[in-house]
């Protein structure tokens, strides 16, 4: 029994042997290294020796730089990365890799790491070169981080974290690459540093080996032993008595406005495509709901599912009255009519979308929000959206989420579960962490709700608008936390309907059906006086899609609204701010939570505004621009604007189907109404508005890209926005560079915006500082 057992014994360890034997092989044909193009845009100088992995990744611009160790196991590579800083950000962190095509493209399996997919390609002949320190250049004893220069002639980004040590060293350029490259990942114990060494792609690969380093002082390191290595002493370019840090304002600019989850929004079935893998969609092809994507084709697939007629066979879940509603709402807008039944298609083709015209298929895939972070994006304000007239109206069986609450909620649920996936973007919850994260060159993401209805409470009968008792004003104070503790800093009290809170700007008339839809009430319209300088008057109209809505809603398609008010102007909204409207704010304020006025009538814009300069306190205008002559109530007045900038706020210009000459204009007026100051960008992507159309058809471009800004691509489809004008969010990064190319007024207002996001954060200092004040 006992020689048995012994039997069994060696006959585990042999098979666990054997299985180790097999996972550490890898097809002889296999060997990665050289140089990798990457989905985060950016180089990757890849050496792999036996089953290690070495390599070294940096952003074109400086936003990032990091190292990564790993070792192959059968098809995959297990690492840890960290951030050096030749870049700003500062992120570490374990990664799994998998190995596909031979070697020749790379993909993310697991890990909190901006890039998602390698293509191994071949090397440009011009190369990023040095930089100066990105992050925490102290000159510190116990801290290495920084740039070193050592007596090998070259340049050293250190990382020093728990223990470990990081860098990457190169060489003075020639011919557009260095000298030497290379990595180097070891351990520090007191002033002792161990490391492995290799040269990467970013040169000729040839050297390898062990070091290990004495650390003198702050700012001297000298080599102890490593034979191979050139380098001999490392010396800070500060000195032994470093200056300390220069206070700099952010850089870089701000989307006061953007809508990654909409397609959650509206009952799930407006706006179709996922702006990520792993994030809940209302339903994939084969009709199967509520199922998060494996990859971008499914993310980014046909939208027969969501906009196709019902197919008995192949679309089992298509609706052919949502279908006609989808077509008569882009109608409505004047917009792109592209759907899989008209031949449209998603991944890889993108033939028909997303499109600068297109509003009802994903704008905002991750890769695209990168592009635009790569190149200037700071912060943007992620709102999430809801209307319960459309819900009802394009939603069907086995759709969810159609009310106000749990529509924001499932979005912001998901919007966090993005941004977790992502190391170069962070959700932020106060001023301190905006300027950290923005500080060492991440996206900072303000979470933010624009909903008809907060809190449900137009179905509420025991909530009085204007005779709120001390058990209403509790429940709006319980709603209102609950919302600031589930991370929402940014709130619209108002969007597109008259509540409890207040009046709506009239300018949509299908609006005007939602408001009796969800109040009972359709808009109480009065007249404009003239110096209000609204010109639009409504007139209520039929229309067979509003029709159509109306019957699948429960509305008596023949219950019209009264004929609104004979006007010398134009018409407005009678309704205000209510009593209970200004106890909510108030409580808004006292959390420090930033107030946007937009889509308020104007009678409660100037209800708001009286209460906020009784308490100092900024207000905020996120995607509007300056009413014109004749204009609408929906956009402001200069003396609007005058009183936000005096009280620290800060306002996005609308870009709405706009020209790059459209975009100098008016940021030039919305300046000027702001006094000078507090001037950002609110695309509204994703919500039912254009995206800028650039110049396309107004100009001839010439040399648009080069070397150092390459046109998009995703999947097989290259986007060339001088043809396709601003066709994804990626490309607001081109229509911004478009704006930037006019050397008088268009680099003015570039220089002006990327001052905005210090902006931001002073307009989010003030707000937590003053509320500190309101009782």
């Amino acid at each position: 029994m006992k020689f048995k057992n012994q039997l069994i014994v060696m006959f585990i360890l042999c098979l666990s042997i054997l299985n180790v034997s097999i996972a550490e092989t890898i097809d002889p044909q296999i060997d990665i290294s050289g140089y990798f193009t990457c989905n985060d845009g950016g180089h990757y100088y890849i050496r792999q020796i036996g089953m290690e992995v070495y390599w070294f990744g940096e952003s074109k611009n400086g936003a990032w730089a990091n190292v990564f160790k790993g070792r192959i196991s059968g098809n995959t590579i297990n690492g840890y990365f960290y951030d050096v800083p030749k870049g700003r950000a500062d992120g570490k962190g374990e990664l799994r890799i998998r190995i596909e095509a031979l070697g020749h493209t790379l993909s993310k399996i697991s890990g909190r790491f901006g890039g998602s997919r390698w293509t191994k390609t071949t090397v440009p002949s011009n190369l990023p070169t040095s930089r100066s320190a990105g992050f925490n250049a102290n000159g510190k004893l116990n801290d290495l981080d920084g740039v070193w220069k050592c007596s090998d002639g070259g340049t050293y980004y250190l990382r020093e974290t728990e223990g470990k040590v990081a860098w990457f060293g190169e060489a003075a350029f020639g011919s557009g690459r260095p000298l030497f490259a290379n990595v180097a990942v070891g351990i520090r114990q007191g002033n002792t540093v161990t490391l492995d060494w290799v040269d990467v792609a970013k040169c000729n690969m040839k050297g390898k080996g062990k070091l290990q380093l004495k650390v003198n002082n702050a700012n001297e390191i000298v080599k102890i032993s490593g034979g191979g290595f050139g380098g001999r002493k490392w010396t800070r370019p500060e000195g032994s008595s470093p200056k300390p840090p220069i206070k700099k304002g952010l850089t870089g600019w701000v989307d006061m406005h953007a809508h990654p989850m909409s397609h959650l929004a509206f009952g799930g079935k407006v706006l179709h495509g996922a702006p990520d893998v792993d994030i809940l969609m209302p339903v994939v092809q084969g009709c199967r709901h509520y199922t998060r994507p494996k990859n971008i084709e499914e993310a980014l697939g046909s939208c027969n599912h969501t906009h196709g007629g019902h197919g008995a066979f192949d679309n089992t879940c298509g609706d052919h009255i949502r279908k006609v509603l989808v077509r008569e709402v882009e109608k409505n807008l004047h917009a792109g009519v592209n759907h899989h039944e008209e031949g449209a298609r998603g991944y890889p083709a993108f033939k028909g979308w997303p499109a600068q015209d297109n509003l009802t298929h994903q704008q905002m895939y991750v890769d695209w929000i990168k592009r635009c972070h790569d190149n200037g994006l700071s912060v943007m304000v992620a709102l999430a959206v809801n209307n319960r007239t459309y819900a009802a109206a394009f939603s069907g069986p086995g759709d969810k989420y159609e009310d106000d609450v749990s529509s924001a909620d499932i979005q912001i649920q998901e919007m966090k579960r993005m941004v977790s996936r992502h190391n170069w973007m962070e959700v932020v919850k106060t001023p301190t962490d905006l300027r950290r994260i923005v500080g060492q060159g991440k996206l900072a993401i303000i979470l933010g709700i624009e909903v008809d209805d907060i809190g449900n409470f137009l179905s509420d009968d025991s909530v009085s608008a204007e005779n709120p008792s001390r058990t209403a004003q509790d429940k709006v104070r319980r709603e209102i936390k609950r919302l600031y503790d589930n991370g929402i800093r940014y709130i619209f009290p108002l969007h597109v309907v008259d509540n409890k809170f207040g009046g709506t700007a009239i300018y949509e008339p299908a609006f005007n059906t939602s408001n009796y839809h969800q109040t009972g009430e359709f808009w109480n319209v009065g007249c404009a006086q003239p110096d209000d300088n609204i010109g639009f008057k409504y007139s209520p109209s039929f229309d067979i899609g509003i029709a159509a809505a109306k019957a699948k809603i429960g509305i008596d398609a023949f219950r019209n609204p009264p004929t609104p008010p004979s006007c010398q102007h134009g018409h407005i909204n009678n309704i205000g701010l209510t009593n209970l409207g200004k106890f909510a704010v108030k409580e808004m304020m006292k959390l420090g939570m930033m107030i946007d006025v937009d889509h308020m009538s104007q009678r409660t814009i100037n209800d708001i505004i009286s209460i906020a300069q009784r308490f100092n306190y900024p207000l905020n205008s996120g995607h509007s621009s300056v009413r014109k002559r004749k204009g609408i109530e929906r956009n402001m007045t200069v003396e609007q604007y005058n009183k936000i900038a005096d009280l620290g706020g800060i306002a996005g210009l609308g870009v709405s189907n706009m020209t790059h000459l459209d975009f100098m204009g008016k940021y030039r007026v919305l300046k000027r109404a702001m006094k000078g100051q507090g001037v950002a960008i609110g695309t509204d992507a994703n919500g039912f508005e254009k995206l800028p159309k650039g110049g396309k058809g107004i100009i001839k471009y010439d040399n648009f890209y080069d070397n150092h800004f390459h046109p998009c691509k995703t999947g097989n489809k290259t986007w060339d926005y001088t043809k396709d004008g601003v066709a994804h969010y990626g490309l607001m990064a081109d229509f911004l560079r478009d704006i930037g190319r006019d050397k008088g007024l268009g680099k003015e207002a570039i220089k002006h915006l990327n001052k905005s996001a210090e902006y931001f954060a002073k307009m989010w200092e003030k707000s937590v500082q003053q509320s500190r004040g309101i009782r």
